[in-house]
Parts: C-alpha cells; sequence; structure tokens
C-alpha cells in the first residue's frame, strides 16, 4: 500500500528543526506541531516515556515521518502558526471535527490517523474531492 505521505513526494529534508541525529525527533516534533508529548504518544500509540527515553527510535521514524509529511505540508502552505491553529480548529470538510482529534483517534477506527488525513487533504489539493 503506497501511503499518502510518498504520494505527496520526497520530503527528506522536511522540518529540519524535528530531526535528531538519528532521524526524525518524537520530541522536537511535538513542539513545532505545537502538541503535549501526551497528545503525541496516544497518537502514535506509544506510551510517553518510551517517547522521552528514545525520540528517535527507530520503531517510531515511519510514523513520524508521517507526521512530518503532514506539518510540512501545512507549514509551507501557511506557515507554523497556521498549523497550531489549524490542528485545534473545527473544519467543515472533517464535519467541524478537528484534525487533531482524527489524529488522536479517539474512536479506534484507524490504523494510521497520519497517513489518513494526509490522504484526504492530498485528495482536496489534487481537486479529486474530500
Amino acid at each position: 500500500m503506497i501511503t499518502a505521505a510518498k504520494s505527496l513526494g520526497n520530503l527528506n529534508g522536511a522540518l529540519p528543526q524535528a530531526r535528531g541525529e538519528n532521524g526524525y525527533n518524537a520530541v522536537k516534533l511535538a513542539e513545532v506541531m505545537g502538541l503535549s508529548l501526551d497528545e503525541l504518544a496516544t497518537i502514535l500509540n506509544r506510551h510517553v516515556t518510551g517517547l522521552r527515553r528514545n525520540p528517535e527510535s527507530t520503531k517510531l521514524q515511519g510514523e513520524l515521518t508521517d507526521l512530518v509529511t503532514l506539518a510540512h505540508l501545512m507549514i509551507t502552505l501557511e506557515g507554523e502558526a497556521y498549523l497550531r491553529w489549524w490542528l485545534r480548529a473545527p473544519i467543515p470538510e472533517l464535519r467541524y471535527r478537528t484534525p487533531l482529534s482524527l489524529l488522536l483517534n479517539a474512536d479506534g477506527k484507524t490504523e494510521n490517523p497520519a497517513d489518513e488525513l494526509l490522504g484526504r487533504l492530498n485528495a482536496v489539493l489534487s481537486g479529486e474531492g474530500q
């Protein structure tokens, strides 16, 4: 399965402020996105202690890349402050839910909520719909 992150192109240089020595850093990414580490742990379905202990774990890199892609897209379109606002704003195209509520995946229906949200954004931006 091709993820939405891959379909948006190569983002190797995306969000250098979220990079560590061994890949994307969960703690730094949470700061960029304006999320608490508890929120990020919930999104990633991980324990917050593990994120603090090993924020650049190789096991996290795929999921972090999806979130980096999402953050990079929104920052490129509108800026970092917009990303932080957008995550917590009710969006009509999302039935007035917030993107953060979809990422938190409270209903547990989505295996990779960041990829699903990226897919929706990609569809809207490409004119394919919502």
